[in-house]
């Protein structure tokens, strides 16, 4: 077995990852790095948040990672040299050092090695073939200030289902900025001159607004960065590029504002690790809302833990 790494040294690595977020030099590398670790959300099965980031700074353009032995079943194998390497938490039962009775304890982590799709040779599997496809497809497209009016008013529409769920409702009206969330009536207000589609962005921000900081004790930039980075990682799971250019501006401002590097990490893991979560249970709502066009790989393929 391999050696076992502590919680510190993950801990140090993934500190690593962060800075060199928090160090990008331009809105437009934000921008680009919103949209490859909003691709490995919906592309790929849901590894930690931390693994997600690991796999993201090894290979940018990763569609599906999985071990040796699933390739294997598949009739497909890994290229020489390649493999991407995250880490497995080690959990044992124990007894107590106190009243001897039986606990979960966290021994350390352990390197494995994943591969990616494109790392493998083989069989071709029609659904990560589609997948390239349909990734080439975006990147070949040109979006206009808004992104691809269909595609965005399509998600528009499977999006007011999901805030349905919550009990919340959408409304329009004129208004002076392009909506608000209303705490008191459960409401997101859109301003009316939207077509469908360009309302989805607004939408995004202020549901996240809505659902997370009614009774929010952050400080109003903090909220506002969380709605940000939901948004950017909605969005960018659909390659809607230019969309998200506001967002990472927004990300390039804030980090530029703060100069306390450790205040700017922590504050910026705090926010990521809530954000992470609400926009996995978005997407996938937004993937399987119809069951008849799913680009998620099929769920019987396992990962290795």
């Amino acid at each position: 077995m391999a050696k076992l790494i502590s919680k510190q040294e993950i801990d140090a690595k993934f500190d690593e990852i962060i800075n060199n977020i928090l160090t990008l030099q331009s809105v437009d590398e934000i921008q680009k790095w919103f949209v490859g670790f909003a691709g490995c959300i919906k592309f790929m099965k849901k590894y930690s948040m931390r693994n997600t980031m690991l796999v993201l700074s090894q290979k940018p353009d990763a569609i599906y990672t999985t071990g040796f032995v699933t390739w294997k079943n598949f009739g497909r194998f890994p290229k020489k040299g390649s493999g991407i390497q995250i880490y497995k938490p080690i959990i044992k039962k124990c007894k107590s050092e106190d009243d001897d009775q039986e606990e979960t304890k966290l021994f350390g982590f352990s390197p494995i090695y994943v591969f990616d799709y494109t790392d493998t040779t083989g069989k071709p599997i029609e659904q990560y073939e589609e997948i390239i496809n349909q990734r080439n497809k975006l990147k070949k497209e040109k979006y206009g200030s808004h992104g691809d009016s269909k595609l965005l008013s399509t998600l528009s529409e499977k999006f007011d289902q999901y805030i349905n769920n919550f009990g919340f409702q959408i409304a329009y009206e004129e208004l002076r900025g392009a909506g608000k969330a209303n705490y008191i009536e459960k409401k997101i207000y859109i301003d009316q001159s939207f077509d469908k589609g360009e309302d989805f962005g607004t939408k995004l921000h202020e549901f996240f607004h809505l659902k997370n900081h009614e009774d929010s004790s952050k400080s109003y930039a903090n909220n506002e960065l969380e709605a940000e980075m939901f948004t950017a990682l909605v969005l960018g799971a659909y390659g809607q590029t230019q969309s998200i250019k506001g967002c990472a501006a927004y990300l390039y401002n804030w980090s530029q504002h703060i100069k306390d590097q450790d205040e700017k990490k922590n504050t910026f893991l705090e926010v990521f690790e809530c954000v992470y979560k609400e926009a996995v249970n978005c997407i996938d709502f937004l993937e399987n809302y119809d069951e008849k066009v799913k680009t998620e790989p099929n769920h019987h393929i396992e990962l290795p833990f």
